[in-house]
């Protein structure tokens, strides 16, 4: 039992487990943003909107209830263009990076003896030590950039009886300055 303490100190996996569950954590609030998109595209009660939502059992499902929505919706007569295009680059951006939610989710965590550190491998990389891997640094990335898109959302969409955080021209210009890819340095920290 202590070999196995001293090849995988708890200290650095256990840092690297919590980082990942941030990261998971971080993704499911992604996804209730685009719910929000959704109920707010379809215009029905948050309740019905979220049930019919999250039956779908995959994000690309549930990306495309929302452009079906989108391309129906009279949100543009009631509410201004602007909460659309808001809507349409929100749900084009929680797209860009469900990429990285589907890499870090179907990665093994294995122990980089070399390094002394955990990371994230795939497909052959699981026992060898070649190939594309996801350290805590970039695991923090993407952990950060879901939590800045979520709040970016949440903050825009607001569907409570106080006034929205942002208008739907900031959240835009919010949404331009995050980058493209969920797994590069982020831009916008603590919102």
């Amino acid at each position: 039992m202590s070999e196995v303490k001293e090849a995988y100190p708890a200290d650095g996996l256990d840092a690297f487990y919590q980082l990942y569950g941030r990261a998971m954590d971080e993704w499911a609030s992604v996804e209730w943003g685009v719910s929000l998109c959704f109920a707010l595209a379809t215009l029905m009660p948050i309740k019905l909107a979220t049930a019919i939502f999250y039956s779908g059992q995959d994000f690309q499902t549930k990306r495309d209830l929302v452009h079906a929505a989108l391309s129906e919706t009279q949100l543009g007569v009631s509410e201004g263009q602007d909460i659309v295009d808001f809507i349409k680059a929100a749900v084009k951006m929680a797209n860009q990076y469900s990429r990285a939610r589907a890499m870090i989710a179907n990665r093994r965590i294995m122990w980089n003896e070399s390094s002394r550190k955990a990371e994230l491998r795939g497909g052959d990389n699981w026992t060898s030590h070649d190939g594309e891997r996801i350290d805590s640094a970039i695991l923090d990335n993407i952990a950060t950039n879901f939590e800045a898109l979520h709040t970016i959302m949440v903050r825009t969409l607001s569907l409570t009886a106080t006034k929205n955080i942002y208008s739907a021209e900031k959240g835009l210009m919010m949404l331009e300055e995050l980058p493209t890819s969920a797994l590069a340095k982020p831009t916008l920290r603590n919102l």
